[in-house]
């Protein structure tokens, strides 16, 4: 620590350890006189800011050498703020440009404590926020931003969405706001790595750019997706950007290591144009639009409307996803089943198909042709399908009486759900858990699962099958390209598709065809179901094919499970 001017004040060996403590803080001190503000004392950190010996031997004030300045308005602050005649004014902080002696103003915290202890000294604290603040901003801006690209992320798109509709005059001067995702990155990453569709991100990115006016917003919205809002641009202009960037994907190329890639883009727009819109409406309707837009081609695009059948359906699915997570969380499913029945008396086992429903927040019944796509789009269907499993093997076990009538359970999986790693193991352990017969289990999957990924189909079917449970293929006639993978798949039963069966006994061609797939299925050792019996005219027609089971209204309608002991009892 160094005396600025001399004192009658005999320092004593006391004042010297105070000087040491000051000095081993790493934070610039400056103690001056309050009336004056003559600059007494100053700790090492302090005069490391000025010119080397400049404060030795002279009488300096502190508001000659240092200037404060509120940052927003670049006003003077007076440094004499704190006061000892007052208690309540013994301290003022702010956060302030400080500028020493030239040089250039820094950004600081300040502190000024008038000292109790003495009625003539201020302590003046300060701290350079330079450093601090250069981090911060680059945390700000790595949140904000994609690294990849440099564009702006989801957060600001959302907001700018939200912006748009409450600042422009979208009444008068609608603005399109647009959603484009990237197909098959997917396969690129896979085929060669992840720094190939990286690229192909960054060219992407400028093949969008070039086509945006000044100020208008473009964001990376996730992996695959982009987020766009003309806000310069008169709806018909910006259309006319989009297409033209779907007609260049046309011909767009992307080749890695001499590899020629696929790469498509779709689109979904919605037009703002209502100052009652709810932003979040806004994404979901573009996220349904692109969706529907890659249902139909690719490197096309789809405007969000109304009327468009695809479109709501889309949206509507993906309003159902937080309905099946908070089913999932709170136990909203309910098993039902409905009975598959023997047409012969040599076949004794009557068999029920589980099936699901699902109740929303306000109790009502929700259809699993609505649930169940949406669950299979946002994969949830392998979640979906766990539940179903564990609950009706824990129903069975809490009912044994159900297992003693020899009945046999059939549940329906996913395509999704038998490709995923471990999950035959774990079906069988929770068969076992449940102290449930294997054999009076049959797993359902349809003909288009079987066919369309034949080797995970077949090595699940075998893997359950080696512990005794049974297999339906389901659906069976609805592609009719099944025969040739049939015998290469260890079946037990045919359930045959109910198009071709609701009209079989007023359709010559419908009868053919269901003949033709039981005399198939019995020459290669497979029991046959029909669906959707709905009358004995179809049972009539049924039994004199020589079918063996039959499902449908005639016989029994969906029901919750806890119905089916009574059912069986009587």
């Amino acid at each position: 620590m160094n005396r600025l001017i001399k004192d009658e004040i005999d320092f004593d060996s006391i004042n010297l350890i105070y000087q040491e403590i000051l000095n081993a803080i790493d934070v610039p001190i400056i103690i001056s006189n309050k009336q004056n503000l003559d600059l007494y004392i100053a700790n090492n950190f302090a005069l490391s800011f000025f010119p080397e010996d400049y404060l030795q031997n002279r009488v300096t004030q502190l508001n000659e050498v240092i200037t404060i300045f509120d940052e927003a308005s670049l006003e003077l602050i007076k440094i004499n703020k704190a006061d000892n005649s007052n208690k309540d004014n013994l301290y003022f902080e702010c956060n302030a440009l400080l500028k020493i002696l030239d040089k250039e103003p820094f950004p600081a915290e300040i502190k000024i404590h008038a000292m109790e202890s003495s009625l003539e000294y201020s302590l003046f604290i300060f701290k350079d926020v330079s450093q601090d603040r250069h981090l911060l901003n680059r945390l700000q801006y790595h949140r904000n931003h994609d690294a990849l690209t440099g564009l702006l992320k989801r957060d600001y798109f959302e907001n700018a969405i939200q912006n748009v509709i409450q600042t422009h005059n979208i009444d008068v001067h609608p603005v399109l706001a647009c959603h484009i995702k990237i197909s098959h990155l997917k396969i690129i990453n896979d085929q060669c790595g992840s720094v190939a569709g990286d690229e192909l991100i960054r060219e992407l990115t400028e093949c969008i750019r070039i086509l945006l006016k000044e100020n208008e917003i473009f964001c990376r919205i996730s992996g695959t997706e982009f987020g766009l809002i003309f806000v310069n641009s008169s709806i018909e202009e910006a259309q006319d950007k989009i297409t033209d960037l779907l007609d260049q994907m046309l011909d767009f190329e992307f080749e890695w290591n001499d590899k020629p890639m696929p790469v498509s883009l779709n689109a979904g727009i919605y037009i703002l144009k209502d100052k009652s819109e709810n932003w979040m409406n806004v994404i979901s309707f573009m996220d349904a639009a692109c969706l529907s837009s890659q249902k139909e081609s690719e490197n096309s695009f789809k405007i969000f409307a109304d009327d468009d059948n695809d479109v709501i359906a889309k949206h509507r699915q993906m309003g159902l996803v937080s309905t099946i997570i908070k089913a999932l969380q709170n136990n909203r499913f309910q098993l039902f089943y409905q009975l598959i029945v023997p047409l012969k008396p040599s076949l004794p086992n009557t068999h029920i198909e589980i099936l699901l429903r699902l109740r929303n927040d306000k109790g009502e019944i929700i259809p699993p042709n609505d649930f169940l796509p949406a669950a299979e789009s946002y994969n949830l269907i392998f979640m979906i399908d766990k539940w179903v499993v564990k609950s009706t093997l824990k129903w069975l076990h809490q009912h044994p009486e159900i297992l003693s009538k020899g009945i046999i359970c059939n549940i329906n999986l996913s395509g999704f759900s038998i490709g995923q790693r471990g999950f035959s193991e774990a079906l069988k352990y929770s068969i076992r858990k449940y102290q449930i017969p294997p054999q009076q289990i049959c797993f359902e999957i349809t003909e288009t699962v079987a066919i369309e990924d034949f080797n995970k189909a077949s090595e699940f079917m075998n893997a359950m099958k080696s512990m005794g449970c049974k297999f339906a293929l389901d659906d069976f006639g609805s592609g009719m390209s099944s025969f040739g993978y049939l015998k290469n798949l260890d079946a037990d039963i045919m359930k045959i598709d109910g198009s071709l069966v609701k009209n079989i006994h007023r359709n010559k061609i419908d009868k053919v065809m269901v003949k033709s797939i039981h005399e198939i299925a019995h020459s290669m050792g497979l029991q046959t179901v029909a669906e959707y019996v709905e009358n004995t005219d179809i049972v009539g027609c049924l039994k004199d094919i020589g079918v063996d089971y039959a499902q449908g209204f005639h016989f029994s309608k969906p029901q919750h499970i806890d119905n089916l002991v009574t059912e069986l009892l009587n």
